[in-house]
């Protein structure tokens, strides 16, 4: 009996540690779609009905209206995010100190005098990679 209950637990415990470290991740994407497939032909069903009560009608201008609001960040830009204010008026002072030291004039005394030169400082790129 003791035997029994050691292979039943051990049995448990593969089938569960397999489950969670293997076969979920390959798994859940079939079981959602399963779910949104059963969810739009049976009305009915009870996952069609929780899946609708979170479902929002709201245009894109209004969810972020909504959105701004509540505090919330409407974007992925450093610049519109209100908590890196400070970060984004440094980088932009940064960025104007390289670009006013990159067009700096040759001296008119020597004609083969270089502009200086500021240690390597990448353009700050907004929105772009």
């Amino acid at each position: 009996l003791l035997m029994l209950i050691f292979l039943a637990c051990s049995v448990y415990y593969a089938v569960y540690y397999s489950w969670l470290l293997f076969l979920r991740p390959f798994l859940k994407p079939i079981i959602l779609l399963v779910a949104e497939c059963m969810a739009r032909t049976c009305p009915s069903c009870c996952c069609a009905r929780s899946s609708m009560k979170h479902h929002d009608e709201r245009s894109y201008e209004e969810a972020t209206k909504f959105m701004e609001r509540r505090g919330l960040t409407t974007s992925y830009h450093l610049f519109k995010n209100e908590a890196y204010k400070e970060a984004t008026k440094a980088l932009e002072h940064t960025e104007q100190k390289v670009r006013a030291s990159s067009t700096c004039e040759k001296s008119p005394t020597d004609s083969s005098a270089s502009p200086t030169m500021l240690p390597y400082a990448p353009s700050l790129k907004v929105g772009g990679s």
